[in-house]
């Protein structure tokens, strides 16, 4: 028997794989580089974008399929995840230009049981093809 401290404790090889939402939570609340964290009322997540895509999104890295940050911030977007434009770390924003906040009503620190909520936008892509076919057929005719 090992000592409980030694033992690491593994997904089984059958789980299936984390959704976007508890991979994005799981890495802000383990990184300790200050790549991603938990803003200080733990409402929204903080990115540094260049640090980021280096530790998350390279090569090395299988956390997520792209190493395109503006792709990630698409991925983002899907998921209902807005840009915070908050004024009174305007000072922070300005001292890194590279520091990025994003929020979403039900991804908060310390609120796992909130992350099913977080869900992809259906449609996006049917509802934009749909508008430019009834624009095609316009045209057309």
């Amino acid at each position: 028997m090992f000592p409980r401290h030694i033992v690491k404790t593994q997904t089984p090889p059958s789980a299936p794989p984390l959704r976007f939402p508890q991979k994005l939570w799981k890495i802000a609340n383990e990184c300790h580089s200050g790549a991603v964290g938990w803003s200080p009322h733990g409402k929204s997540i903080l990115l540094r974008y260049s640090l980021f895509k280096e530790e998350f999104m390279s090569t090395k890295s299988d956390f997520f399929k792209t190493d395109n940050i503006s792709s990630f911030v698409r991925q983002l977007n899907l998921y209902g995840f807005r840009k915070v434009y908050d004024h009174t770390h305007k000072q922070a924003y300005k001292a890194n230009p590279d520091l990025h906040e994003f929020s979403n009503t039900y991804f908060q620190r310390d609120r796992s049981d909130l992350l099913d909520k977080v869900t992809r936008k259906s449609g996006v892509l049917k509802d934009r093809n749909d508008f430019l076919s009834d624009n095609h057929r316009s045209a057309v005719s």
